[in-house]
C-alpha cells in the first residue's frame, strides 16, 4: 500500500475533490454521482473524485492510499480511479493542497 496523502483536509460545504492538475475540469455534485447509490465518494466523472464527509467545515483527517489488493478495513469507500496526468487533492473553492 502506498500513501499518497495523509494530513488534514480543510472542508467546506462537506466536500473536497481529487482532480487533474492541468485541466479546467469542473466536477459537479450531480455529475460526480451520476448513476451511483453510495453518496460518500462520487466517481462517475472521468479522472476525478468528489469526496463527502460528515463535517460541514473545518479540518478533517484524511488519508489517500493506492492499494495493491482489496482493503481489509471494516468501513471503507473504494473506487476505481484512473488519473489523467498529475492529480491533486482540492478542498471546495480552493487551490490544491
Amino acid at each position: 500500500m502506498k500513501v499518497i496523502f495523509e494530513g488534514c483536509l480543510p472542508m467546506s460545504y462537506v466536500q473536497a475533490y481529487v482532480e487533474p492538475v492541468d485541466s479546467d475540469a469542473d466536477v459537479t455534485h450531480e455529475n460526480a454521482r451520476a448513476g451511483q447509490v453510495n453518496g460518500l465518494l462520487g466517481a462517475a466523472e472521468p479522472h476525478a473524485l468528489m469526496l463527502t464527509t460528515g463535517a460541514h467545515s473545518g479540518d478533517v483527517g484524511f488519508r489517500l492510499v493506492v492499494a495493491d489488493a482489496a482493503p481489509e478495513w471494516e468501513e471503507v469507500v473504494e473506487a476505481t480511479f484512473i488519473p489523467d496526468g498529475r492529480s491533486a487533492v482540492v478542498p471546495w473553492g480552493a487551490d490544491s493542497l
